[in-house]
């Protein structure tokens, strides 16, 4: 049972629907499921209902008995009376009500189980006086906790029937009360009239805003993917932009391929565009109905929750087709980047971009936003840095021939004494999930790898070891160095060591058939040889 505070309050809930949510809502009850009672999973599990979780607590006023359940008919007056349907619209919906078996018609029992229902209804604020001239009270109280009270049948008729109307009744009761008598009577009866007052006048107060958390709640979550895409396909558009300008040979089937590739990347990234440009129309459509909606204190215009509701099923489709197309561009990247860049090396600068655009893909990046925060996109493909890597490559070509690479003046062939950003002297780039192997080690090449040579290893993988001891302490001793803390990417916590900034870490030997560096802590912690893979992020020494 509710106070007059609380009952006022839970109304709000019945004043949020209009007109045809209450017709729906009489015709699923009456008529499809035929339903005396309701209980409050019931009630919960009703399509009109599905946005508004807080209709348990009209539920919890109107069980005045504690039984767990309410009757329909309560339950349709109660909503009947306190939506936002005008009395022309009302008293028909609660003509129908009354009218058991849909006869077209009332009996006197059925019109005094109505009235006495509405007084019910009405009575659970506390504040609604039942008491009237047309109606005395007759029987007391019934024992309810709301204080409801009992007309008898004989007293009704009585008062129906009393002075010039006697005749009229007499002549409907005998066929049956009409809707147009039934309505007649309401204009002229004063307790009618009276609970009509009191309804319209409680109407006028306002009362809680029905705040649509779920449609709030989802409109956050795509709102965010929205956002999350939009970052990725900036950054796929930087990267294919810089791969425009990218000068470099190419033979005459290479070339007729990047041709493709970049028209299928181009229309790829126009549909992702529209795509894009679709979610943002839609998520602003859906957060102006729902803040418009939340300013006017009410939610009256169902049909509008329901366009709200298609527009997020919508969006959620754009963002899978998002995420398909977006996948599938970052292939054809991929594919451009290898026919461009065949003899690509460690260390360079198209490496960073194909190890960032496969970040992009992996869900470890997307859900670090420090990852997202620290790594800059755009930056790492500038133009004007390609420009001096394009210089620096024609140079070592007009030297050392067409088929010089550019692996072969690489930093890392810098004695231990240099220094290069994000590596000690003589150290690889700290761990990071996102290196791909084929940055590892050059293929095609039959010479020592440049950090076997620096660190003092041979070709014999752990048996370089005993190689670095005869060429001397400085060589062997040489150290990687953590600059920076990055985790053991997932699937590999028994393999690759995970190194924190500071950490030292002697290198054994290089595997074989992946290509990583495999060493130990210098600290001297105990525990297989576990390997060490180069950085993504630091891998560009400049």
């Amino acid at each position: 049972m509710g106070t007059v505070a609380s009952a006022h309050r839970n109304t709000s809930v019945a004043r949020a629907m209009d007109t045809g949510t209450v017709q729906r809502l009489f015709h699923r009850l009456r008529v499809e499921e035929s339903k005396t009672t309701l209980s409050e999973g019931q009630l919960l599990a009703l399509p009109e209902f599905r946005w508004f979780p807080k209709v348990v607590n009209a539920f919890r006023d109107l069980d005045s008995d504690f039984d767990g359940k309410v009757d329909s008919l309560s339950f349709l007056c109660y909503v009947i009376l306190w939506s936002q349907t005008t009395w022309d619209e009302k008293i028909p919906l609660l003509f129908k009500v009354a009218d058991f078996g849909s006869k077209g018609y009332l009996v006197l029992d059925e019109m005094h189980f109505l009235l006495s229902t509405l007084r019910s209804v009405l009575s659970i604020s506390c504040l609604f006086d039942s008491s009237s001239a047309d109606s005395p009270r007759v029987g007391g109280e019934t024992g309810r906790a709301s204080g409801v009270v009992a007309l008898s049948r004989t007293a009704f008729k009585e008062s129906l029937l009393s002075g010039d109307r006697r005749g009229a009744m007499s002549m409907n009761a005998s066929r049956g009360i009409s809707l147009e008598f039934f309505a007649s009577w309401c204009e002229i009866s004063s307790a009618f009239q009276k609970m009509k007052a009191w309804v319209d006048q409680n109407l006028e107060r306002p009362a809680d805003a029905v705040e649509d958390e779920r449609h709030w709640k989802a409109l956050r979550v795509v709102d965010y993917v929205r956002e999350e895409q939009a970052q990725q396909l900036e950054a796929l558009e930087s990267h294919l932009n810089a791969l425009r300008v990218e000068e470099t040979h190419r033979d005459t089937r290479f070339s007729e391929v990047f041709r493709t590739t970049l028209a299928e990347l181009d229309n790829l990234c126009t549909k992702l565009r529209a795509c894009a440009a679709s979610q943002r129309s839609d998520c602003k459509t859906v957060a102006e109905s729902v803040e418009k909606m939340s300013a006017d204190r009410l939610l009256v215009n169902t049909r509008l929750r329901e366009h709200n509701e298609q527009l997020l099923r919508s969006v959620l489709a754009q963002q899978a087709s998002f995420r398909d197309e977006f996948h599938r561009a970052c292939k054809l990247l991929d594919s451009a980047l290898a026919s461009t860049y065949a003899d690509a090396t460690p260390g360079s600068s198209v490496l960073i971009t194909k190890n960032r655009v496969a970040a992009l893909q992996s869900e470890h990046f997307a859900a670090q936003p420090s990852a997202r925060k620290g790594s800059n996109l755009a930056q790492s493909v500038s133009v004007p840095f390609r420009e001096s890597i394009i210089s620096k490559r024609k140079q070592q070509q007009t030297q050392g021939g067409e088929g010089a690479s550019p692996a072969r003046t690489d930093k890392r062939l810098l004695p231990p004494t240099a220094s290069v950003r994000g590596v000690s002297p003589g150290g690889s780039p700290p761990v990071n999930s996102g290196t791909s192997q084929a940055s590892l080690s050059p293929t095609g090449s039959t010479s020592p790898h440049p950090l076997k040579t620096l660190w003092g290893l041979g070709e014999g993988g752990e048996e370089g070891e005993g190689n670095a001891k005869s060429q001397g302490a400085s060589a062997a001793v040489v150290p990687c160095v953590a600059v920076g803390d990055y985790g053991v990417p997932k699937g590999y916590e028994g393999q690759i060591l995970g190194l924190k900034q500071g950490e030292r870490v002697r290198v054994i030997g290089q595997d074989s058939k992946s290509g990583w560096w495999y060493g130990k802590k210098e600290d001297g912690e105990e525990g297989m040889s576990l390997y060490v893979c180069f950085s993504s992020r630091d891998a560009l020494c400049v």
